[in-house]
């Protein structure tokens, strides 16, 4: 039905209620996808290239254009929002990053969406969101680290940081924060892919979130809004992993040791805030990640330190914690010492494989 209303590609020439069909569909396609395998079968009927479309249905710009173009907005901005809603939950998906970050087009739109007076600061903060799913996989950093998304980004918060209603203050600060994630996942492996121009802006976004929210702040904004994460893999993971200066093109100077500093911080404040929860503890003990989070005072650089043993104590006070197995420890140790972090040696559960990846590692 969805792909059946896309035939017809001037929005203007759809009557009324195919409109409102194509609103329900996106509405709908986005309520189905609550698990990985739903979205696979959507994903399988090619319902990434039908969000798409709805989502493309009319160029926005900053200028907001949109309403001397279309006599029927509200229908056309509710079916491009419901498409950026369905596009969201796919890009949970592993199968759905690489197709997300190659779209320039859509991720063009996403942005300009979140720098319109036509959208809430909910809708930015989905659309940020999006961003946050496909920067997990770093095969997608060289598409997303472009001056143009960048700068983007960093727009939209200043745009809903200026125009934000009293209601709106705790939203704003959780967009800058989710951006700040998003940037974070950028930086701590591809920091040579990102303009040193921008390294000071990005410095500003994540020193004004850390001073300004706190885990339990974000952590309400989320439980009010419904945001759940369907892993925490990726961030933990994160957390362990040492940035290559052998490729980093681009000399370490202090803002950039300042920016993989920061990105850690806004890390563990996200995944301080998520563990808040306790849909977050069931998944973490789910994933069996349970030790490796203990063990993050002891990973993460001294700076961040404090805000690993606080994250550690809420998370012992709400579901108890005993001390990291043995192995877990060597793990975490190896982990600092081998490119790959995490990556290459969470799988491993014997001592002998231990002491092949040591030998590997040196």
């Amino acid at each position: 039905m969805y792909g059946l209303i896309h035939t017809v590609e001037d929005w203007r020439d759809l009557p009324y209620w195919l409109q409102c069909l194509e609103c329900i569909c996106g509405q709908s396609l986005s309520n189905f996808m609550e698990t990985e395998d739903l979205c696979r079968n959507v994903l399988k009927c090619g319902g990434l290239e039908e969000c798409f479309k709805s989502l493309l249905r009319q160029p926005l710009d900053q200028k907001d254009a949109i309403s001397h173009i279309c006599p029927n907005m509200n229908r056309l901005l509710i079916a491009m929002e419901v498409a950026l809603y369905a596009i969201c939950n796919l890009a949970e998906t592993p199968g759905c990053k690489m197709p997300i970050a190659t779209r320039s087009d859509a991720l063009k739109q996403m942005i300009d969406m979140s720098c319109s007076s036509h959208y809430s600061c909910k809708t930015s903060v989905i659309a940020v969101s999006v961003f946050v799913c496909i920067t997990q996989s770093c095969d997608t950093h060289q598409h997303i680290a472009t001056p143009s998304i960048l700068e983007g980004l960093l727009a939209c918060c200043t745009y809903r940081e200026t125009h934000a209603t009293d209601e709106e203050k705790l939203g704003t600060l959780a967009l800058k924060c989710y951006t700040g994630l998003a940037l974070a996942q950028l930086v701590i492996p591809s920091l040579h892919l990102i303009p040193t121009d921008l390294h000071a802006p990005i410095e500003k976004l994540m020193s004004q979130t850390l001073r300004s929210l706190s885990p339990p702040a974000l952590k309400a904004y989320d439980s009010e809004e419904g945001l759940v994460w369907c892993t925490l893999l990726p961030y933990i993971k994160l957390l362990y992993l040492q940035p290559d200066r052998r490729r980093v093109d681009c000399e370490m100077t202090p803002t950039a040791c300042s920016i993989v500093a920061l990105s850690r911080d806004v890390i563990l404040l996200c995944l301080h805030s998520a563990l808040l929860r306790e849909v977050h503890q069931s998944l973490l003990v789910k994933e069996k990640l349970v030790d490796y989070v203990v063990c993050l005072p002891w990973i993460v650089p001294s700076r961040s330190r404090p805000r690993a043993r606080e994250l550690v104590a809420d998370l012992a006070t709400s579901i108890g914690v005993d001390p990291p197995r043995l192995l877990t420890l060597a793990k975490a140790t190896l982990s600092k010492q081998c490119q790959q972090g995490l990556e290459g040696i969470i799988g491993v559960w014997s001592a002998r494989d231990i002491a092949a990846r040591i030998t590997t590692c040196n």
